[in-house]
């Protein structure tokens, strides 16, 4: 059964489960070239992770987020933007990155913490690694092109891994639909 079961729209796992954390892949030289890909990956390419998510749709995954920050090529990404909610007085602090990799499938997920599952979040493939870099975070990768795919990870000081990833699954409903299958 799902990971994110508690989710209004799941990832439906299909028992590929693996403990470990995400690590950008290798071929990172292949990024600066979209042009020897395939025509969905170009699309991809094409893709500024700060333009899948409006600041209300921010808004309804956490309440209170700031205004996202494009960090660029961040991490062997083409393209990653930040969104964070610093810590109050009550609350600890949440944020997410969105990172378009238009080069890297989800085979490509390396990882040496968390728990892996894969399947399908609407109708993408997915990968979910929940507790990628230890309690209160989420992964959820979405392959999108005909090789890349999008990554939304969430880390928090007051949440479990479970929350980030129903924050995580709130984002990935909105942006789904706007990713080339």
């Amino acid at each position: 059964m799902s990971v994110i079961a508690m989710t209004a729209v799941a990832i439906t796992s299909c028992g590929d489960e693996t403990p470990g954390s995400p690590q950008p892949a290798s071929n990172e030289s292949s990024a600066s070239s979209p042009g020897t890909t395939g025509a969905a990956s170009n699309a991809l390419a094409a893709v500024k992770a700060c333009t899948l998510l409006t600041n209300a749709e921010a808004q309804q995954a956490v309440p209170g987020i700031g205004a996202p920050v494009d960090k660029g090529q961040l991490g062997g990404s083409s393209s990653a933007c930040d969104w964070a909610k610093p810590a109050t007085d009550t609350e600890g602090a949440v944020g997410f990155i969105i990172a378009v990799r238009p080069t890297q499938t989800l085979d490509e997920v390396v990882f040496d913490r968390g728990v892996s599952s894969t399947g399908t979040f609407g109708s993408l493939k997915a990968r979910q690694v929940k507790g990628i870099g230890g309690e209160g975070t989420c992964l959820l990768s979405l392959a999108a092109g005909n090789v890349g795919r999008v990554d939304i990870n969430t880390s928090s000081g007051r949440l479990t891994s479970d929350e980030a990833c129903q924050v995580t699954s709130k984002v990935a409903e909105v942006i789904e639909p706007k990713l080339p299958a």
